[in-house]
């Protein structure tokens, strides 16, 4: 790894950091000097699905989110693949498109089991079961929470 993707992934972290105190506009600057330095296209790819997520919490179109499809489609990663379907699937809750939210949460769930996570699998499982109740999908949200127990047992 370069100093400049160093750099870049510190500065990710701040970003993330800004984003659980709910500072999204000063976690999407940490990201903007992120994206400003010459990195790897595996850390660009981080880069863009932490700002993707922080337009999402803005209510913000960009560039960013428009490349999270791409992301999920590349499978460069399964990390990335996780982080940018669950993102996704965070959109399309808050648009109330059950339909692309389950879609997006099932990329997400492979992808999270293919990482051997069980905190990841947990965290998809039980955000997918939520969406699957709002979309009357009973079962298959109940198959999600057992699931996601199961992950967490380990």
């Amino acid at each position: 790894m370069t100093e400049r993707d160093r750099e870049a992934l510190q500065h990710c972290e701040v970003g993330l950091q800004h984003m659980w105190k709910g500072e999204v506009g000063a976690a999407i600057a940490a990201y903007d000097r992120a994206a400003s330095l010459p990195v790897s296209d595996e850390t660009r790819e981080l880069i863009t699905i932490r700002k993707g997520e922080a337009m999402i919490a803005m209510d913000r179109e960009g560039p960013e989110v428009s490349a999270l499809p791409g992301i999920v489609m590349r499978r460069r990663s399964h990390r990335h693949v996780y982080m940018a379907a669950s993102v996704l699937m965070r959109r399309y809750v808050e648009t109330d498109d059950r339909r692309r939210a389950i879609f997006y949460g099932e990329i997400a769930r492979t992808a999270a089991a293919a990482l051997d996570d069980p905190f990841a699998r947990a965290t998809v499982l039980n955000y997918l079961g939520i969406t699957m109740v709002a979309d009357s999908q009973l079962d298959p949200a109940v198959d999600a929470f057992e699931e996601a127990l199961l992950a967490l047992d380990e």
